[in-house]
């Protein structure tokens, strides 16, 4: 048993070697530019405004398939009328935050377990 953990940590840990090696590609100057000029903005690498553009442009154009176990959700669900049945402060709390068209000054106080008149 202690052989495979010794041999799964030697693994993950050249797996994890392999993952941050360096890799160059070719960018265009401006494009070069614009990159550079926005990790200094944002006071971060290069390497984080590629990832993070990268990212968002995944989550705008790379359509999610619904994964959820159905049996999960239903068993969610019943669990969490369960506990708002038994626990009234949170399911005041819950009402306030589910609430459509509520004002940010009605929801805060209920956030932090308050009513909204003190």
């Amino acid at each position: 048993m202690r052989e495979n953990i010794l041999s799964m940590k030697t693994l993950i840990n050249e797996f994890s070697t392999y993952l941050h090696m360096p890799s160059s590609v070719t960018i265009p100057d401006e494009l070069r530019r614009k990159i550079k000029q926005l990790a200094a903005f944002f006071d971060t690498s290069q390497a984080d405004i590629i990832e993070r553009s990268i990212t968002e442009y995944e989550q705008l154009h790379i359509p999610k398939e619904d994964i959820t176990n159905p049996e999960f959700v239903v068993h969610l669900n019943k669990v969490s009328k369960e506990v708002l049945r038994n626990d009234p402060d949170r399911r005041t709390r819950f009402d306030k935050l589910s609430a459509p068209g509520v004002a940010i000054e009605a929801i805060t106080p209920a956030i932090w377990g308050r009513s909204a008149d003190e």
